[in-house]
């Protein structure tokens, strides 16, 4: 098969977060399996100042990886001028295309072009369907302009967890076609991990101390906030809480100031991105990790520390939450005494981490990727024998 993915984050780009893995991983997976597979995306990393617009090609393991030159850029939307040329180029060449993300000017176009060609196209919007958090007028704004069109040419819409298949319901898309399809590991990326204490060294964290990390994008939505409040009123003299991620609009400072306010900044120590073998190194250090998010259609970073052995505290509103549940780690409310209660139980009750521990050896087997691929693999040959029309309204 011929295969398009259109995604608004550069797969080359790891501070866009769980996005840029599932591209980069299912992309692989589809390669290995023989597939043609020709991702296109924005390249942010320069903004073309003259009326020539050029898009880079690259390979990596038989991928065709398309960078369309930004003219403009809002938060992680951008303006891609050569978007329609290239697109329409690409799409008459695919027996199916893949939208990844929602709120960006890439998927609208190529959904366009998809219908005029006759191309069937998932919609896979990670979470983004449904506007929460910021900006939510823009986004209903957007979902009554542009969004719509893109998810009634769909043939079919991807959730990636139960979670989200009910939040896209509630949009307004009927049942009969949603198609869950979870995200996944990839273990041999955790075969080899870093010794235990890099990151402790970097950090002047003791070994003999308790570390509690949360690792992820630092904005209201992953409720970092919410785990300080119950690391400090835990008072516990031999733990530290590592908090690590990029920024977003600022919000670090805020933390930093609740950390002081809360009499707690010895106690906190903020790394910045982690990235790679760094990011694995945390991981590796971590005691406890923790994602106390409101909301997240799956959780990406949740599979990863259960694949390095280390157990989890998430919230009930995190798509990967059944997975988890007293095999790998707590599931709790959004709530803070929630979280304070799950991280006294796993740092006192040693008989319950040893448990978990173990259970994150059998739950890593249970989130590789290839279940999610055969099952994509068979939707996208289905697919591709029916006739494209317009299913869905919101």
């Amino acid at each position: 098969m011929r295969l398009l993915f259109i995604t608004q984050y550069s797969p080359y780009n790891p501070s866009s977060g769980g996005p840029v893995y599932k591209v980069r991983a299912l992309a692989n997976k589809l390669a290995l399996r023989g597939h043609l597979v020709t991702i296109m995306t924005a390249d942010t990393s320069h903004l073309l100042s003259h009326r020539h617009q050029i898009h880079l090609r690259e390979m990596e393991r038989g991928i065709n990886v398309i960078h369309l030159r930004s003219l403009f850029r809002y938060r992680a939307t951008t303006v891609n001028p050569a978007v329609w040329e290239v697109g329409r180029r690409e799409v008459q060449h695919a027996d199916l295309i893949h939208i990844f993300g929602f709120y960006d000017m890439l998927g609208p176009v190529v959904a366009r072009l998809a219908q005029m060609y006759t191309v069937p196209y998932l919609l896979e919007p990670i979470g983004m369907l449904v506007p929460i958090v910021r900006s939510i007028g823009k986004k209903r704004l957007y979902n009554r302009w542009v969004g719509r069109r893109v998810v009634e040419g769909a043939a079919r819409v991807v959730a990636t967890s139960l979670q989200e298949e009910a939040e896209i319901i509630q949009s307004g898309i009927s049942s009969d076609l949603i198609v869950v399809r979870r995200n996944g590991i990839d273990l041999a990326e955790f075969s080899n991990l870093p010794e235990r204490g890099l990151l402790r060294r970097r950090f002047d964290i003791a070994a003999n101390e308790r570390m509690v990390l949360f690792l992820s994008r630092l904005s209201p939505k992953k409720n970092p906030d919410l785990l300080m409040r119950a690391f400090g009123n835990l008072k516990i003299t031999d733990a530290r809480l590592v908090i690590a991620g990029p920024d977003e609009s600022g919000y670090l400072k805020r933390l930093k100031n609740l950390a002081s306010a809360l009499g707690i900044a010895s106690k906190v120590v903020f790394t910045g991105p982690l990235y790679g073998q760094d990011k694995l190194s945390a991981l590796v250090d971590a005691d406890i990790f923790v994602l106390p998010s409101r909301n997240e259609n799956f959780g990406n970073v949740v599979a990863e520390s259960i694949a390095v052995g280390t157990p989890v505290v998430v919230t009930d509103k995190c798509g990967i939450a059944p997975h988890v549940r007293e095999k790998a780690g707590l599931v709790v409310p959004v709530v803070q005494h929630a979280i304070e209660d799950a991280l006294a139980r796993l740092l006192y009750d040693q008989a319950l981490y040893r448990r978990l521990c173990d259970g994150c050896k059998h739950v890593a087997r249970e989130l590789t990727w290839e279940e999610p691929v055969d099952q994509l693999q068979e939707l996208y040959r289905a697919l591709i024998v029916e006739k494209p029309s317009c299913h869905t309204s919101v």
